[in-house]
C-alpha cells in the first residue's frame, strides 16, 4: 500500500508476518519482535505490539482513513471483524480476519485531535500519534458513538454492519465440511 511499504519489502533483511491478505513487514533489530505473533486469525498482533512498546503510527500525506490500528481500536470497542478467505501454506482455503470500510475513519479526527502531532515535510502533511493512546480513545468514541466509522454511504454493508458492532459470525467448526454436504450451511 504505497511506495515506503514497498520499499521495505524489497530491503534485505525485512521480516514478514504470516497473513496471506494483510500481512505486515518491519526492518530492524526489533522487526521480528513486532511481526512474529501475525497469524491469519490474529491480523492485529503487530499492532497490539507497537501500542505496548510504546510505539507511534505516522501517517506520511495521507489521513486517517489510511490509519490501520483504527481497525484494532475496533476490536478494542467490541467489534467483530469481517471474515474473508484465502489460500493458506498449503493452498487450502482459510478463514482469515481483518477491518472492513476505513472510509469513514477522518470522522475520529475531533476523538484523535489531542493526540495529534502535524508536521509538514516537503509538501507532505505528517500526522503521528502515540499507538496505544490513539488506539484507547478511538475505542472510546467508537463505543459511545457507534456510527462515527460509518462512510456515510446507506449502501455500505460493511460499516451497517460494524455500527451494529461487526458481522454476526457463526462457530466455524464445520467451515471444513465435505463440499457435497449443505445440510449444515
Amino acid at each position: 500500500m504505497g511506495a515506503l511499504p514497498t520499499a521495505v519489502l524489497q530491503r534485505p533483511g525485512r521480516v514478514r508476518g504470516n497473513h496471506p491478505m494483510g500481512s505486515f513487514a518491519a526492518i530492524g533489530p526489533l522487526a521480528r519482535v513486532h511481526v512474529e505473533g501475525q497469524t491469519p486469525e490474529d491480523d492485529f498482533a503487530p499492532i497490539r505490539t507497537l501500542a505496548a512498546l510504546g510505539g507511534f503510527a505516522v501517517l506520511m500525506g495521507v489521513g486517517l482513513k489510511s490509519l490501520t490500528l483504527l481497525h484494532y481500536a475496533e476490536v478494542r470497542a467490541g467489534r467483530n471483524m469481517f471474515m474473508r478467505w484465502a489460500n493458506g501454506p498449503e493452498g487450502i482455503p482459510i478463514p482469515i480476519f481483518g477491518g472492513g470500510c476505513s472510509r469513514g475513519f477522518n470522522k475520529l479526527e475531533l476523538a484523535l485531535d489531542h493526540l495529534t502531532r502535524e508536521a509538514v515535510v516537503g509538501s507532505s502533511r505528517w500526522l503521528v500519534l502515540p499507538a496505544e493512546q490513539t488506539i484507547a480513545s478511538a475505542a472510546a468514541a467508537i463505543r459511545d458513538q457507534p456510527e462515527i466509522t460509518h462512510c456515510g454511504s446507506l449502501d455500505c454493508l460493511e460499516c451497517n454492519d460494524a455500527v451494529l458492532g461487526g458481522p454476526i459470525l457463526a462457530t466455524l467448526t464445520n467451515w471444513n465440511q465435505d463440499e457435497t454436504d449443505t445440510s449444515t450451511r
